[in-house]
């Protein structure tokens, strides 16, 4: 829900210009509350997230890349001439405090304003309107933001080495890039995954989400291949980490991530030759996750989303923000005359040609549908079975186990299976088509097929909210 939009010719250049008329009405509202149909409603911060240049133009602090600029701990970076960028070679530092940021304890950590008044420099002291709201100045403001951290930052810096290589890690020969742009082009993501991953020939175009696919998804698969022992053993690591924390299923293992993604940085640091922000940033990941929720909940992935709407609705640069408004209103006004064709779940769709009782699509809920085709079709039982959906009807879903061989796809740092990602190297065997209640149904799986392999992954957000497995 929108709660307010600015409209102006530039960025503003000051803290206070841009958050006061915000603080100034949420202030009120988190002391007294709001009250809708005689009932009162408690207003609150859950948390602040942004990109790495917002977070510090609010808080007004240094930059992300400045010897000073983590958010999170004391960490002190070193300017890399060869890099020409700050590296933060220390993993474990003192954690900043909300008391000791208010009381300004962090030194040069803090920004100030610098003017030149009668030939001398003055200097004043940033003091975000933010610090005036009841909030933890270090919790509330986000860095785990897949977008920006995981996505962009981390798994770009990563296929960017490989392909190009870097200090100790050997790029990649032409013949291997186009082998895997080759089996990146015949993978087919179900329909959750609404954009498909190009070819390595396009990774400096590559969408957030390609790169979050790849990571999620498709390279724990393909890589393996690709890689040496050691550089697929710490991807292995990353891609247990950010599983870990993508889901509140896993919820329990938060421990071992954070313990991934400290070894995955130790191991960064001697192979890649330098801990950049986004890397030490990492470090911070599971805790976030821990205090706030699986990595979806704190990402910015559903503003940029919807900010790319918004901007859609703007056909001239005369007046953009009445017609934003317009269209905003025309939406309203539609959804006000739709609002009683609400779907409800599971929803059957597709009626087969043969069968009008069958369905070739079933709908379980706003996030997860299967479907009879190859990308769609693929379940895992809370047996932990892998099912190929044939139909489904009023009673439950159709569909045929697969018996071929599994076995795991890595043994380290932990084995596969413990994420429910299996692989079979032979032929796909099926039993006969059987009855599958819904509630039988643990996820939806993701199937990548490279060669001979065909490998499944858990599509991370249709797995239950909470689970009693251990590693």
């Amino acid at each position: 829900m929108i709660a307010g939009i600015f409209h102006g010719n530039s960025k503003p250049k000051r803290v206070e210009q841009y958050l006061t008329p915000f603080v100034e009405e949420i202030l009120p509202l988190m002391e007294n509350g709001l009250i809708i149909n005689h009932h009162k409603l408690t207003i609150n911060i859950r948390s602040i997230i942004c990109d790495a240049p917002a977070r510090a133009f609010v808080k007004g602090v240094t930059n992300f890349n400045a010897i000073h600029g983590c958010l999170k701990c004391c960490t002190i970076g070193e300017y890399s001439k060869e890099l020409r960028t700050t590296v933060f070679p220390q993993t474990v530092a003192e954690c900043r405090t909300d008391r000791g940021f208010r009381d300004r304890l962090y030194g040069k950590h803090h920004q100030e304003y610098v003017q030149r008044r009668d030939g001398k420099l003055t200097r004043t002291p940033i003091e975000t309107p933010f610090l005036k709201l009841p909030i933890d100045m270090i919790e509330e403001f986000i860095v785990s933001d897949s977008l920006h951290l995981l996505h962009l930052g981390v798994m770009k810096k990563l296929l960017m080495t490989y392909r190009d290589g870097h200090c100790n890690v050997s790029k990649w020969s032409k013949g291997t890039v186009q082998e895997i742009s080759k089996a990146l082009d015949l993978i087919k993501l179900p329909m959750e995954i609404h954009r498909s991953v190009r070819g390595m020939d396009y990774v400096n175009h590559w969408k957030a989400s390609e790169f979050g696919s790849f990571l999620s998804y498709i390279g724990i698969v393909v890589l393996k291949q690709f890689l040496n022992e050691e550089h697929y053993k710490n991807f292995a690591r990353l891609f247990c980490a950010t599983t870990i924390c993508s889901t509140n299923y896993y919820r329990s293992y938060i421990p071992v991530a954070k313990i991934l993604f400290k070894e995955f940085i130790a191991t960064f640091d001697t192979h890649f030759g330098s801990v950049t922000s986004n890397i030490h940033n990492l470090v911070h990941v599971a805790e976030e996750v821990e205090r706030k929720g699986p990595l979806s909940s704190i990402s910015t992935y559903p503003f940029e989303n919807h900010l790319y709407q918004i901007k859609k609705q703007v056909r001239s640069g005369r007046h953009p923000l009445s017609q934003i408004i317009n269209r905003m209103t025309e939406r309203d006004k539609h959804n006000i005359i739709n609002s009683s064709a609400i779907e409800t779940y599971p929803s059957l769709k597709e009626p087969s040609k043969i069968h009008d009782l069958k369905f070739l699509t079933i709908k379980l809920n706003p996030n997860c549908t299967l479907r009879a085709n190859f990308a769609d079709k693929w379940f895992l039982t809370k047996k932990y079975k892998i099912v190929a959906m044939d139909f489904a009807d009023s009673v439950g879903i159709h569909g045929r186990e697969m018996i071929s061989p599994q076995s795991n796809l890595f043994e380290d740092p932990l084995t596969s299976n413990s994420f429910h990602v299996y692989v079979t190297n032979t032929s796909l065997d099926f039993t006969n088509s059987k009855q599958y209640l819904l509630s039988s149904i643990l996820c939806k799986l993701v199937v990548v097929v490279i060669g001979n392999i065909t490998a499944f992954v858990p599509l991370v957000h249709t797995l239950p909210t909470e689970s009693s497995e251990q590693l």
